[in-house]
């Protein structure tokens, strides 16, 4: 007795049942898509390859890891924090630029003060000076006195820094002028070496450090602004 087969599990028209698939994959010709969708009417076996397909490519799809898109944020954010940190350490270790009308007198000599420098504003206490060694002489003399005003301090070091003591309290806002003189005394020219500044609070201190900043220190502000720029944009792609 011959078995009976199941329609269900051949596909009528093999010829046309062979290229079912292409149905699934872009780019087909016209006449070939609707000649295998009018073969999907009359086919269940076709039917149901289709479908089989469209399920297994739906798994894949979902079980396919995402992919993450790698931005260069992260590297541009550090950047910028490392260019602004730096700004930040020249503003502040890095004495400041001179100010004043007495630039071009003081400060060029070979005998000058290099801390403060010109204009600067210092802490009102417990400020340093410094200033470039002078051949052949055994001690420093230093004259500190308030520019149209009363106090003066002197006091004496052996070395080429002086740090004021507790004795000397500076008034916030004035303006002070500190002379150096050697022992000898013939070594430099009376009144050569001197340099003019002012007195401060912290708030203060910032803003002339700021604005007289040394051109290192704008030009990374400029370079960490521009690479927060870029880590913002970047980001907003991702």
């Amino acid at each position: 007795m011959a078995e009976k087969r199941s329609p269900e599990l051949e596909c009528v028209d093999p010829l046309v049942g062979e290229r079912i698939l292409e149905l699934t994959r872009p780019g087909l010709a016209p006449d070939s898509q609707e000649q295998l969708e009018a073969h999907l009417h009359v086919c269940a076996f076709c039917v149901g390859v289709i479908d089989l397909e469209r399920r297994l490519s739906s798994t894949l799809r979902k079980n396919q890891p995402r992919r993450v898109r790698r931005t260069r944020a992260p590297w541009l954010g550090g950047a910028a924090f490392a260019a602004a940190a730096g700004a930040a350490f020249c503003m502040f270790a890095l004495p400041p630029r001179p100010i004043g009308p007495s630039v071009s007198i003081r400060g060029a000599g070979e005998t000058r003060f290099v801390r403060p420098v010109e204009g600067e504003v210092v802490a009102p206490s417990g400020f340093v000076s410094e200033w470039t060694e002078v051949s052949g002489a055994d001690a420093y003399e230093l004259h500190l006195s308030e520019v149209d005003g009363p106090a003066s301090w002197t006091a004496s070091t052996t070395e080429t820094r002086w740090r004021t003591g507790e004795d000397i309290q500076l008034a916030e806002g004035k303006t002070y002028q500190l002379v150096l003189s050697t022992l000898p005394a013939d070594l430099v020219p009376p009144g050569s070496a001197s340099v003019r500044f002012a007195a401060g609070g912290v708030s203060a201190q910032v803003t002339h450090r700021a604005r007289q900043a040394q051109p290192i220190a704008y030009g990374l502000i400029v370079i960490a602004s521009l690479l927060g720029i870029y880590a913002v944009r970047e980001k907003w792609k991702a």
